[in-house]
């Protein structure tokens, strides 16, 4: 009697544990194939090969990251500045030089020459070399603080290695 009891009870959690993993690779399959983004947008295929770069921020990521040249790289002051209203979307486009657009958004308060990680936003969209890259970001991805000031960075991205050419 009991080694039925023992028996029923391994069925059981077998057949738990499989519907479990069952019900995990089902739910990433339908996530991977869902066709709108958030707030009814229609996902395009190039929105489905978007790269987040790390937003690691620790000390030790900010002083070992790579510097971006003053020389050549223009002052926050004369790139697209704006103040964060929470009904807002951002229109942000400009010429594809590589295979990622990349559009980072810094917070007025941080100089990205100095420290390229102070991003709050950074994504890299896929894109065709010489043609014209636009993309709308509403809060329901840039997720910034109402009221406070920020400004955008556009570059340019290989299909390895960081992020360039900021404009």
């Amino acid at each position: 009697m009991k080694d039925r009891e023992i028996s029923r009870l391994v069925l059981l959690n077998v057949g738990l544990g499989l519907a479990c993993v069952l019900s995990g690779i089902f739910f990433f399959w339908l996530h991977g194939s869902i066709g709108s983004a958030p707030g009814g947008a229609t996902e395009t295929a190039s929105d489905s090969l978007v790269r987040f770069a790390p937003t690691t921020r620790s000390p030790e990521a900010v002083s070992s990251a790579p510097s971006v040249s003053e020389a050549v790289s223009p002052a926050p002051s004369s790139l697209q500045n704006f103040v964060y209203k929470n009904t807002m979307s951002r229109i942000v486009s400009g010429e594809c030089n590589a295979s990622y657009f990349v559009i980072l958004v810094f917070p007025s308060t941080i100089d990205y020459r100095q420290n390229n990680l102070g991003f709050v936003f950074n994504t890299a969209y896929p894109c065709t070399q010489g043609t014209t890259f636009s993309k709308t970001l509403g809060s329901d991805v840039l997720h910034l603080s109402e009221g406070v000031s920020y400004y955008v960075v556009r570059a340019d991205e290989k299909n390895s290695g960081t992020w360039y050419n900021p404009r």
